[in-house]
């Protein structure tokens, strides 16, 4: 702490006034005045001076640094280190738990997959519940529920109306018999009715599942909505009983059907994971 300026002077020995160290002979009563040996104590403060002395202390130990000024020298330095230690932590903690992917990014991974696994496969959309394959088929009067399937096959024109026929070497009365139009053709692949040519992804949903058991990266499951194009105009025709096909829902809006794929950011990449 600086104390108060105090004026230099002198006591006169003679009556006793103080008088300031510049006059060299009492104010009061004319007497001279004794000199010091010293011109200025340390606590003594020139006016004029900016580089004041406090009080009880030398002038080199005014100018030097004081504890908390050589503290803060070292303050700029470690507040930049501290930034950077929380600027890398921020960077590791961002790659553990990665955001999801964006429905581009879940594209590109598709594509980069390669077609096999893009979709859902076509032979989805295709029924084997009767031999499409033969020219005709035959059935018993009494097996309703196949019959009102192929009924509905004659009203979508894949298949001549039945007609009751009589087998050789059995011991039924009759069978019905229904023949295959040109029609058929079309919707006919391998033996098997197709119901609609392919597929058009209609929405993608993303949601986080556990992380890699080697790798520790964080994963998501990207569950892709797709629904069929080409969709056959006899659809409608079918009793549902027949539209028994696997993965795949028929409904008034027409076959739709959902995939899953499991993806993981490697290298900055998002990829799918083979399962």
């Amino acid at each position: 702490m600086v104390q108060p300026r105090v004026q230099p002077g002198r006591f006169c020995t003679g009556c006793g006034t103080f008088n300031l160290s510049a006059h060299r002979f009492c104010d009061h009563c004319g007497l001279p005045l004794p000199q010091p040996k010293v011109d200025q104590t340390p606590g003594e403060v020139e006016i004029g001076n900016q580089h004041a002395v406090a009080y009880g202390q030398t002038a080199q130990q005014a100018t030097e640094p004081s504890a908390s000024s050589k503290n803060l020298r070292w303050l700029a330095p470690g507040a930049t280190l501290c930034c950077l230690l929380v600027a890398a932590l921020a960077v590791i903690i961002w790659r553990a738990a990665a955001p999801p992917p964006t429905h581009e990014e879940v594209l590109a991974a598709l594509r980069a997959s390669g077609e096999r696994i893009t979709k859902p496969g076509p032979d989805l959309l295709c029924l084997e519940n009767l031999p499409y394959h033969r020219h005709h088929i035959q059935i018993l009067p009494t097996d309703t529920a196949t019959r009102d399937w192929l009924d509905g096959l004659v009203l979508a024109g894949l298949y001549a109306p039945g007609v009751e026929v009589v087998p050789d070497g059995l011991t039924v009365s009759t069978l019905l018999q229904y023949q295959t139009l040109p029609a058929l053709n079309q919707w006919r692949r391998e033996g098997k009715l197709c119901i609609a040519q392919g597929w058009d992804m209609d929405s993608i949903r993303v949601s986080a599942v556990e992380k890699s058991p080697e790798t520790q990266h964080k994963r998501y499951v990207a569950s892709l909505s797709w629904t069929a194009h080409t969709v056959a105009p006899w659809l409608a025709h079918l009793p549902p009983v027949g539209l028994r096909l696997a993965g795949v829902n028929v409904d008034s809006e027409g076959p739709t059907s959902t995939t899953q794929q499991i993806l993981e950011r490697v290298n900055g990449r998002w990829s799918i994971v083979e399962r």
